[in-house]
C-alpha cells in the first residue's frame, strides 16, 4: 500500500497510520499490544496515531501511554 501511495503521489509523499480502538492497547503479559504498536512505529518512517475510548481493567493506562509515546506514537483518548 505504501509503494502504491509513493507511485501515485511521488517519493516525498507522507502517510500516517491511524488506529481507533475501544480500549487503549493493552500492557497485559502475553498480549502487550502497546509494545507491538511501539515496535511497529519504530520500523516506520511515518507517524502512528492511536485513539481509544476506555482502559481495560487489566491494563495500566500510564504504562500503555508511556510505552507507545516513547516511540512517537500519538495517543489520544476520545470522548
Amino acid at each position: 500500500m505504501e509503494s502504491a501511495l509513493r507511485e501515485q503521489f511521488g517519493p516525498n509523499a507522507k502517510n500516517h497510520l491511524l488506529i481507533f480502538s475501544h480500549y487503549i492497547p493493552c500492557t497485559m503479559s502475553g498480549h502487550n499490544c502497546a509494545d507491538v504498536i511501539k515496535s511497529y512505529a519504530t520500523c516506520l518512517s511515518n507517524r502512528v496515531y492511536v485513539g481509544y475510548e476506555s482502559v481495560y481493567n487489566q491494563t495500566s493506562k500510564r504504562m500503555a501511554t508511556k510505552t507507545m509515546r516513547d516511540d512517537d506514537v500519538m495517543v489520544i483518548q476520545l470522548d
